[in-house]
């Protein structure tokens, strides 16, 4: 098969886990006798925006768009870029390939799904974090409490900047992303917790498989451990809140006086003077070594000084590679019981679990860990072993299994309208509207709202209708496009006042005010919803 494997970001300037599994899955699909090439982002200098250039890494062409961190704002609407839209079509009409297989696509251009599919690819996505349904991609609250209703993000935001100085609603951006990932035939998660999110979110159950990160297990499992007088805990990540390794710091004032451990470091963020001031202000200045970031190639020396792994974060994670990576080196891990992270450390199995962000928990793990050399040794080989059916070699036969899934995923879109908004103007009457559809209308039934600017030509004949939001504007590219597809349309009255008479548009309603468009738009879901039903019950 020819795979493209699609990442925002890419090895070797950037490395972090999301990254390293793309890369690593590109080399053993390569490996597997498959042609496989790389499209990604570049952050590095010295070129244009959205410019292309290859070069190879370990022997696979690798096409990486000069990305800067305008690209990466969540602020802004920074998820289509026209510019590296068309350099994925180059590589897309050259290559040919029979899958495209994307990971973390923050920044990069999300559009590209839908060219892959519309060129004949099978879709794919791996699902590294919240992004899909959460602009933060936390799933966290501003208070730090988990979120548990993934259609309410105007909890959190208020408009999007697009760039041109208008706010856009939110919802807009929610409807946009579940249009965008219909093109996909195939999501992977690496782990139950995260898939369930984005089923919970809404995202096809049919189209959901969970497959683990693979390891480098002959590389890890070969690690030889340094002795030390100290029960060395060790941290790897960002430094940033979300990942809690102020919790560890926290916990190590607690046991200091008890056992002989010590704190590794690894890892930077803005978060590093903060973890100082804790350092010193708990007199643990001896007992923390801060190592900084360390490249993926060195990772086995930290693994040579480490005892036992703490991940202590306070967000949902995934599945970290430092789990799976330390697990393989016949490490136990000592992790929040939080995200996916407790299907890879089983509490007395293979690790010890604490509750998220409680210090005296994590403290009361260590001090186990630190007493028990059995039981770290216990805890390693189940560890180690556990990871054997985790190999490299495993998770890309799974993946190629999941590649060549010979299914119809051509979904049937459900009972929610899909409407398309026309217009520059995004006032407050817009997003009240927007928004007042979500409360007015069952789950089922909400519309969804996207832009036209942040879709093809292609797609507006899969819109139930079209929304012109404004009376000003020329509408004769869409009267072009539409003469032959028939969206039914509703659009401000003085608008349509303003258009010849043999305009060719299919108006459904034309209103006066903001009241009497959210009634119009009300209304019309309701009415798509029962022909929905009418039909679903004629063909079954």
């Amino acid at each position: 098969m020819k795979i493209l494997i699609c990442s925002n970001v890419y090895p070797p300037k950037f490395i972090g886990g999301a990254e390293l599994i793309a890369h690593q899955q590109a080399v053993m699909l390569k490996r597997a006798g498959h042609e496989v090439e790389v499209f990604c982002g570049d952050i590095r200098e010295g070129y244009p925006r959205h410019s292309l250039r290859t070069d190879e890494l370990d022997g696979i062409p690798v096409h990486r768009n000069r990305l800067t961190g305008e690209d990466f704002q969540i602020n802004l609407l920074s998820f289509n870029h026209p510019e590296v839209e068309d350099n994925f079509r180059a590589v897309i009409e050259r290559f040919k390939p029979d899958v495209v297989h994307g990971h973390n696509l923050i920044g990069l251009s999300t559009r590209i799904l839908r060219i892959a599919k519309d060129a004949g690819a099978f879709c794919v996505v791996t699902l590294h974090d919240h992004w899909g349904y959460c602009l933060k991609n936390t799933a966290m609250l501003e208070d730090g409490q988990l979120c548990d209703d993934f259609t309410a993000c105007t909890r959190c935001h208020g408009p999007l900047d697009d760039g041109r100085g208008r706010n856009i609603p939110i919802r807009l951006r929610q409807g946009h992303f579940r249009i965008l990932f219909d093109s996909v035939d195939a999501f992977i998660s690496p782990s139950v917790h995260l898939a369930k999110s984005y089923l919970k979110a809404g995202f096809p159950a049919e189209k959901m498989h969970v497959n683990w990160n693979g390891v480098d297990f002959q590389r890890f499992s070969n690690i030889d451990r340094r002795a030390a007088p100290a029960v060395r805990f060790t941290f790897v990540g960002y430094f940033g809140k979300h990942k809690g390794a102020a919790t560890l710091l926290k916990a190590l004032a607690i046991v200091k006086n008890h056992v002989n451990v010590h704190v590794n470091l690894i890892g930077e963020g803005e978060q590093h003077e903060e973890y100082e001031r804790l350092v010193a202000s708990s007199g643990s200045k001896d007992l923390v070594t801060f190592w900084g970031k360390i490249p993926n190639e060195q990772m086995t020396s930290v693994y040579e000084n480490t005892d036992v792994l703490v991940l202590p974060s306070i967000w949902p994670e995934n599945q970290p590679v430092s789990i799976t990576e330390a697990m393989c080196s016949g490490i136990p891990v000592i992790a929040s019981r939080i995200g996916g992270m407790p299907e890879l450390v089983r509490h007395g199995v293979t690790g010890l679990t604490f509750e998220p962000g409680n210090a005296s928990d994590l403290a009361h793990c260590m001090e186990e860990m630190a007493r028990s050399p059995e039981l770290r040794t216990l805890l390693g080989v189940n560890a180690q072993q556990a990871m054997r059916f985790n190999a490299f070699e495993m998770q890309v036969s799974r993946l190629v299994h999941i590649y060549r899934l010979s299914i119809d995923h051509s979904r049937n879109p459900g009972p929610a309208a899909r409407i398309l908004c026309i217009g520059d103007r995004f006032d407050q009457s817009f997003a009240t509207i927007v928004e007042a559809t979500h409360e007015c209308l069952a789950e089922e039934i909400r519309p969804v709202f996207t832009h036209h600017e942040w879709v093809t030509p292609a797609q507006l004949r899969e819109f139930s209708l079209i929304w012109i939001t404004e009376s000003n504007g020329d509408l004769s590219s869409l009267i072009r496009q539409n003469l032959d597809i028939g969206v039914p349309v509703v659009l401000p009255h003085a608008k349509l006042r303003s258009l010849p008479a043999e305009h060719g548009l299919p108006v459904w309603f034309a209103y006066e005010d903001a009241a009497e468009a959210l009634a119009c738009i009300i209304e019309f879901s309701r009415d798509h919803a029962g022909r929905h039903a009418s039909h679903t019950e004629s063909i079954s």
